[in-house]
């Protein structure tokens, strides 16, 4: 079974994800743009953006990106449907 694991940046320098990285391959993981944008936002994100995201570059067809809040209830008005389907 599938399991999803969201990320923020503190997540992403934590033990347990290279614990999940390694071994347990049925979980994927979330990037949130918030997650993206607290990684982007130092002065030298580059660097920042390179060792937030080293451990998930291992499995990246397990990682995939969430669109902001703000995005999906744009998304919601102009086809008036949930995003969820």
């Amino acid at each position: 079974m599938k399991r999803y694991a969201v990320l923020d940046q503190n997540e992403l320098r934590k033990e347990r994800l290279q614990f999940l990285v390694e071994r347990r391959p049925e979980v994927e993981f979330v990037l949130p743009d918030a997650a993206i944008m607290e990684i982007c936002k130092s002065q030298s994100w580059d660097g920042v953006l390179r060792q937030s995201l080293a451990l998930l570059s291992q499995c990246p067809q397990r990682v995939h990106t969430a669109i902001g809040m703000g995005e999906a209830f744009r998304q919601e008005v102009q086809s008036k449907k949930s995003i969820a389907g």
